[in-house]
């Protein structure tokens, strides 16, 4: 858990910059610069690291970080009200889904059809969203402990799956840590191929904690067309984070 969050100004190719600084006991060395679909910056360092490690970084990725936040910030925002209502549809396994609501519990997936009838006390769209990401979780929670097994077996280490845990979070798909592997709950959301593309990374950690070209070449020997699912992820991501 971070210690504590900053909002830190600075001036990045002329350009004024706003972004939050989280200092994280758990991390020793790495810094990470994240850009949220929404256009938030993100800075995560040690504790013990110097503003001019951060302002090393920034200045590294500045332009990459400009472009980012731009991007996000030109896509048009979600209608709560249509992306919520019966008939909508949402990403399931980096398939679009229809949305169905009936009065009640439960709910009934429809597959080849690709149809999900949602039982709902209201029809109100926050309500909806609740419901909606309620079972998506569920079915996140069955998936993923299997991938995980699937894949950790594939791999010469772990010995045994490690421990997973699942999450919301605006702007990361996955972490790793020596508690285990955090998985994000929109991840079940994105194509099958994305979905293994982040359990490998995160197992990769497992072996090289950090992003050095150990870790890359661990990826590669895993998955070798890693490049390509992690770009369609990004492409995805405006989709899946922002509601």
């Amino acid at each position: 858990m971070a210690v504590g969050d900053e909002q830190c100004r600075t001036t990045l190719n002329g350009e004024p910059l706003v972004y939050r600084l989280r200092r994280d006991p758990r991390r020793r060395r790495r810094l990470a610069l994240m850009v949220s679909p929404c256009g938030e910056v993100e800075v995560r360092v040690p504790v013990a690291a110097s503003q001019a490690d951060i302002d090393r970084l920034l200045s590294r990725h500045g332009q990459w970080l400009l472009d980012r936040r731009e991007r996000a910030l030109c896509q048009p925002q979600p209608d709560m009200s249509q992306r919520y209502s019966c008939g909508a549809s949402f990403f399931y396994l980096g398939e679009r889904c229809q949305l169905r609501l009936r009065e009640g519990r439960g709910a009934q997936l429809d597959w080849p059809q690709r149809r999900l009838v949602l039982g709902v006390s209201s029809r109100q769209p926050q309500r909806v969203r609740e419901r909606l990401l309620s079972w998506l979780r569920q079915r996140a929670a069955e998936d993923f402990v299997q991938r995980l097994a699937q894949r950790s077996a594939e791999r010469p280490w772990p010995q045994s799956p490690p421990p997973l845990r699942l999450r919301a979070m605006r702007s990361r798909w996955g972490s790793c840590s020596q508690a285990g592997i955090c998985l994000n709950t929109r991840l079940i959301q994105a194509p099958v191929a994305c979905i293994d593309m982040v359990i490998i990374h995160e197992l990769c950690h497992l072996q090289q904690m950090n992003h050095s070209p150990a870790f890359y070449a661990l990826m590669d020997a895993a998955m070798p067309d890693w490049r390509q699912h992690s770009r369609r992820l990004d492409e995805l991501s405006f989709q899946l984070l922002t509601d």
